[in-house]
């Protein structure tokens, strides 16, 4: 309640103030990987019951170095089976004209609203949402998570 984590007896809990996991690192030396994210949690951060072990995410780097982070239940979540991507997969029923389409609305909304105020929050996140919605109609992307091309060894 009131935006804070309930108390846990030794529980240390990720802040921006942890060091850097190595995926974050390398994003901010290298920089951006194009229309695939520079780094990816799969299936789901780790941890043991209590809140996710440090180590995952950007710490003092910020936030615009966290890696993509899918957050899929535990049970079973690190059983020998196909792990299915759903966040970056269109929806149900969704084709990709009927994507393009709420894409080009959104757009135009974000226009709308940038022409009444500069550095707007709209303007901001228009990055982000460009990310996205290329991470959702990448052959690329979908080519990068299909695991079942992976050899069995793995």
């Amino acid at each position: 309640m009131l935006g804070q984590l309930p108390a846990q007896p030794g529980a240390e809990h990720v802040s921006r103030h942890d060091h850097p996991a190595l995926g974050a690192i390398l994003h901010r030396l290298r920089g951006d990987c194009g229309e695939l994210p520079p780094w990816v949690i799969l299936p789901r951060p780790f941890t043991t019951g209590g809140p996710p072990y440090k180590g995952q995410s950007a710490g003092f780097l910020g936030a615009v170095y966290d890696p993509l982070m899918l957050d899929k239940e535990k049970k079973g979540s690190l059983s020998d089976r196909d792990l299915k991507l759903d966040a970056i997969r269109h929806p149900e029923g969704i084709d990709q004209a009927r994507f393009d389409a709420r894409r080009r609305i959104l757009g135009s909304a974000n226009g709308t609203a940038t022409t009444n105020r500069a550095a707007s929050a709209e303007t901001l996140l228009s990055g982000h949402y460009d990310k996205a919605f290329n991470l959702m109609s990448s052959g690329n992307a979908n080519r990068a998570f299909d695991f079942s091309h992976e050899p069995a060894a793995l």
